[in-house]
């Protein structure tokens, strides 16, 4: 055989620039460089780790022989816990629509692939996470991006979402808190985007990963439990409220009381049953967390809150930078004001990494848009490694502040 076989193009055309950026960062560490990273955001790679709640049911479930594989929808003991947490939150998802999956971005995987069709389009706010992106381009389908404000703490613009909605706009997507913004949306911010889809007869797809990871006193709200009477799509899981994303326990539920997505539901359960089923033994681990003490949460959000202000103040204080407050998750997103000497944001994250050996985020690899001229780094480091990544910081901008 002489003639290379071609990949399909869709598939080399993927990026995912929070780990795209780890290439550059391990040809220095094979130089015998040591590189601080402060691009991915993982609890377990710094001072964190899961409860002992959720340890000990892995070690049950072994124990138990729960090794084979589980349920595709989920075991149902897990399933019946998950849906006390959501009637906790007020969403009143009901076990029968909720799908345990391979974290969070198995289940937009699942719902792209059931809801969306080439040359369909999908609402996305502006910056958003990569996924969202690349799925549906693999698709064919359009992201549209609407327009967040980053002068108002980067809340969506709700004339810029009113005018991205076409003909082929199938859903509208809500990250809450966001990445990689920190943005914290309240009810009035749900309701005004569920009103905007309601009008359009639009699902809602609610991304709730970190919503009791933030620092205002308050929860991310329910989506589904904002928007009654419209159907919604809920993704949650255990990677960051529970600290073990690499466990990759996450689940997806549909709120429909009028039956509008039980065809996609269908959609979806198709391919869970495909692909067989998540770790049972994790499953069950997360349903311990679910159960268990709490406390964990409180102190991991108190030590968030504290690094997040370093980031803030140090920030703030730095010239040919600057950013807004995140009010949840445990990224800050500061915007580049100074252009020169980099062609771009990438640019100037992977000149950062070769002059200070420091790992961050380009901001266009979260959108072309509102992400260009920024970068992100994530609050879970200690706070001497923030105190130190943020004089290394400093010290590369004033070198070329300077000249």
């Amino acid at each position: 055989m002489t003639d290379k076989i071609r990949a399909n193009p869709r598939a080399l055309g993927i990026e995912y620039a929070i780990r795209d950026v780890v290439v550059a960062a391990q040809r220095l560490e094979r130089r015998g460089e040591k590189v601080l990273k402060l691009n991915i955001g993982d609890p377990c790679q710094y001072d964190f780790q899961p409860p002992k709640s959720a340890l000990e049911g892995v070690v049950e479930a072994m124990e138990m022989g729960l090794n084979g594989y589980a349920p595709s929808q989920g075991i149902p003991e897990v399933l019946e816990e998950i849906e006390k947490y959501e009637r906790w939150r007020g969403s009143g998802i009901p076990k029968e629509k909720i799908l345990v999956t391979a974290g969070v971005t198995e289940a937009i995987q699942f719902t792209y692939f059931s809801l969306l069709k080439e040359g369909d389009e999908i609402l996305l706010p502006d910056p958003t996470y990569p996924p969202y992106i690349t799925y549906a381009k693999m698709l064919g389908v359009k992201p549209v991006l609407y327009e967040c404000n980053e002068e108002e703490g980067w809340m969506p613009v709700e004339e810029s979402v009113r005018s991205k909605i076409t003909e082929r706009t199938r859903a509208l997507a809500i990250i809450n808190p966001n990445n990689p913004t920190g943005a914290l949306y309240d009810e009035k911010t749900v309701r005004m985007l569920g009103d905007i889809a309601g009008e359009h007869s639009l699902p809602v797809i609610s991304d709730e990963i970190y919503c009791q990871i933030t620092f205002t006193g308050w929860d991310a709200p329910s989506t589904a439990r904002v928007l009654k009477d419209i159907p919604v799509i809920t993704y949650n899981g255990m990677s960051k409220i529970f600290l073990a994303p690499g466990w990759r326990v996450g689940y997806m539920g549909i709120k429909d009381d009028e039956g509008v997505l039980d065809e996609v539901w269908d959609g979806i359960m198709k391919q869970a049953r495909a692909r067989l089923s998540p770790s049972s033994i994790a499953q069950w681990g997360y349903m311990r967390a679910l159960q268990g003490d709490k406390g964990f949460l409180k102190e991991f959000v108190k030590k968030l809150d504290r690094r997040r202000g370093i980031f803030v103040k140090r920030l703030r204080e730095m010239e040919g930078v600057s950013t807004t407050e995140p009010l949840g998750a445990f990224y800050i997103f500061p915007r580049i004001e100074i252009r020169e000497p980099w062609r771009d944001d990438k640019d100037f994250v992977l000149s950062f990494l070769e002059e200070e050996k420091t790992l961050a985020v380009h901001g266009s690899g979260f959108s072309p848009y509102q992400g260009a001229w920024h970068f992100r780094m994530v609050t879970l480091p200690e706070e001497g490694i923030i105190e130190e990544g943020m004089n290394r910081l400093e010290r590369f901008l004033k070198r070329h502040i300077k000249g």
